[in-house]
């Protein structure tokens, strides 16, 4: 680990900036160099934070984070509906929105361990 920071710094950036882009359903959004994917960034100090995804009812992203422009951390993710579930792709979204914006009880950078609301 970069000694000019501690793994609780990070992982404060990181759980912040998630939950100031795509959770917060917030105007973040930047332009994208790349063809049909989706980007956010969000700065903070010296700390940088880029999330960047393509898809939708399939879909696969990362996660950047810098610090003084140097990446120190990085996560890849994907998912997506099973075949015949399309159609439920609004309402997962609309859930995985409400538990990423969930306090993390442990260092999680993508939400809670675990999160339950009616069904889902």
């Amino acid at each position: 680990m970069n000694p000019n920071f501690t793994q609780q710094q990070l992982f404060d950036f990181v759980d912040l900036a998630g939950k100031s882009t795509y959770a917060a359903g917030k105007d973040l959004e930047i332009k994208s160099e790349r063809k049909d994917f989706i980007e956010y960034l969000f700065s903070q100090d010296q700390w940088s934070y880029l999330d960047s995804y393509t898809g939708h009812t399939k879909s696969a992203g990362q996660e950047i984070v810098r610090l003084h422009g140097e990446i120190v951390w990085t996560n890849s993710y994907c998912g997506g509906m099973t075949e015949g579930n399309e159609s439920l792709s609004n309402e997962t979204f609309t859930f995985l929105i409400e538990a990423l914006s969930q306090p993390a009880e442990f260092q999680s950078k993508r939400g809670p361990a675990q999160y339950k609301k009616d069904n889902w």
